[in-house]
């Protein structure tokens, strides 16, 4: 989706059937969307990320800019 493209830099939480991230979206393109400074937001208490996670657009429900 090419709107995700002018989220660049921005620190959203994005959402799929199996997980929920915080983090600052470093790049997106059709088919994934990469998060850096990432963080678990599914659970009781948020937890760090290590590296860079990669998300591909056909998993995600929804993104929230935060």
């Amino acid at each position: 989706m090419r709107e995700f493209k002018l989220l660049t830099g921005q620190r959203v939480i994005v959402v799929s059937d199996s997980a929920s991230l915080r983090g600052v979206v470093d790049s997106a393109t059709r088919s994934s969307m990469t998060l850096r400074d990432v963080e678990s937001v599914g659970g009781p208490s948020p937890y760090p990320v290590d590296g860079v996670v990669i998300v591909p657009i056909s998993k995600i429900n929804y993104v929230q800019v935060t």
